[in-house]
């Protein structure tokens, strides 16, 4: 009888871990081997956040994963508050403390798995223990980017503590230089899992179904951030992009909206109720609203890789925050790789309008750096720490 592999995946950061983590998962299943996958979540916010969302509970059960939560040191779950000294301290204690219980658990999830796997930003004090116990256990440790960012010059923050041990599961090699200047010397090009072809499939085949039962518009939105999106950005691409679906299509069309996960709901609810907009905000796997989207645009956000990867017509609609260039030194790799990119409602209203009359072309160049390496087999990757 052959044992099965098994494969353990930390989720640390962002459930956007999961857009990476379940397109490898289908990948590995559909070579028949014997594999035993576990996914456990260190943050107790994103467990909640995942079993609130039915689609991960069937997406999980099709691709026979096992899910759990295990309560590890983060500054997720653990925030200061002011003017309660007290609540604050017990909260750091909280924060930065873990149970010998816990530990013992790690210890023993470890020992049972051949391969460990965690987002590559590294919180330091969630993985430490990890690090830690496969250093004894002799485990290999691979690390990879939420989401599906496409960082080709970006100002990566260097890690030595991970980048030391763990070996880095990279897109593309257009980011490999940015990666080795963040400390990751070992690299393997995986391709964009969302382009993987057996993630498409799994999606249509079991996804296939509308959710909102009509045509809609999807819009990826991201949270004011001093880098990434100014207050002020925030509103003038939320308004515009209504205004424009207004122009284009009528107040009739739906509009979903589709938030970062970290991005907060009142906000979105209080400019959208003054323009008496007709709209959804969902936290459905970005490749599930995709399917069936008629067109999608995205505020500077990975996230448009999945209308990409389904064929939907996809622009980036986006205005640099004042500090971008700092994290970004040539502005929007997406831009850069090809995806269409329009900074004015003018030029978003000129986009629409192509896509309602047919005159969309899908951006060919862009799709062959996307696709580049999406039939790699992983296995000769992962089977060298088994």
């Amino acid at each position: 009888m052959v044992d099965k592999k098994k494969f353990v995946f930390f989720i640390t950061h962002s459930l956007g871990e999961l857009d990476v983590v379940l397109p490898i998962i289908c990948r590995l299943r559909s070579h028949g081997e014997k594999y035993d996958f576990r996914i456990i979540f260190l943050v107790e916010g994103l467990f909640d956040k995942f079993k609130s969302e039915i689609y991960f509970e069937r997406a999980f059960k099709l691709l026979g994963v096992q899910a759990s939560f295990l309560r590890m040191p983060n500054k997720f779950d653990y925030k200061e508050s002011s003017g309660r000294e007290i609540k604050n301290i017990v909260f750091k204690f909280k924060a930065n403390i873990i149970n010998p219980v816990t530990l013992i658990k790690l210890f023993s999830i470890l020992r049972n798995s051949n391969v460990v796997f965690h987002e590559h930003s590294c919180q330091v004090k969630t993985v430490r223990a990890i690090y830690i116990f496969s250093k004894i256990l002799r485990k290999k440790i691979f690390t990879y980017v939420h989401g599906h960012a496409c960082n080709l010059d970006t100002n990566v923050k260097k890690i030595r503590f991970c980048t030391k041990y763990s070996h880095f599961l990279n897109f593309h090699k257009h980011s490999a230089l940015t990666y080795l200047n963040s400390g990751y010397v070992k690299q393997s090009i995986i391709g964009y899992p969302k382009f993987y072809p057996e993630w498409n499939k799994f999606i249509k085949t079991y996804f296939g179904e509308n959710p909102f039962k009509e045509r809609f518009i999807l819009v990826y939105t991201r949270p004011i951030n001093p880098y990434y999106m100014d207050e002020n950005i925030y509103y003038e691409l939320l308004t515009e992009t209504c205004l424009a679906i207004y122009e284009c299509f009528g107040r009739e069309v739906l509009v979903v909206i589709k938030p970062h996960p970290r991005e907060k709901q009142d906000l979105i609810h209080k400019l959208l109720s003054k323009l008496n907009v007709r709209y959804e905000i969902s936290y459905k796997d970005s490749s599930v609203l995709s399917l069936h989207a008629y067109l999608s645009v995205s505020f500077w956000t990975s996230a448009i890789l999945s209308s990409v990867s389904f064929g939907v017509p996809s622009v980036e609609f986006y205005k640099e925050a004042e500090l971008f260039y700092k994290i970004e030194p040539s502005g929007s790799s997406y831009k850069k790789i090809g995806l269409e990119s329009v900074d004015n409602k003018k030029d978003l209203v000129l986009f629409m309008k192509k896509v309602f009359l047919g005159k969309y072309k899908q951006p060919v160049n862009a799709l062959n750096i996307l696709k580049e390496n999406n039939d790699i087999d992983l296995r000769g990757i992962f089977n060298q720490s088994l």
